[in-house]
């Protein structure tokens, strides 16, 4: 079996430490996205300890999913903010909505 070719996109902390966004590599059949993580951290040791979340083909996958030739991984770095509440803040009771504003394109 030959090689597999994987496009690798990086942001965030991520891509500070490594100084690029994007990377194709090849890699042995079987490879799996903790296999990469690993390749990137021998590269780049300050990487160790970051939490990220894969994706693989604009899917969220898991560190043990097996890529395919021509598969587009990415690392996304966690998101935060947000009142931790998931309630949306706005008014939900319909007489308390202005609707001066609704309908209005906002561009």
């Amino acid at each position: 079996m030959s090689d597999v070719r994987i496009e690798l996109r990086y942001f965030a902390r991520v891509r500070e430490l490594l100084g690029r966004r994007a990377d194709t590599r090849t890699f042995p059949p079987g490879t799996t996205i903790a296999d990469i993580w690993a390749s990137l951290t021998e590269e780049c040791p300050s990487l160790v300890g970051l939490t990220w979340k894969p994706s693989v083909n604009q899917e969220y996958a898991t560190p043990e999913t097996v890529l395919q030739d021509g598969d587009e991984v990415v690392f996304i770095p966690p998101v935060s903010g947000g009142t931790g509440s998931s309630a949306p803040d706005f008014p939900t009771d319909p007489s308390r909505i202005d609707t001066r504003f609704v309908g209005r394109d906002k561009r």
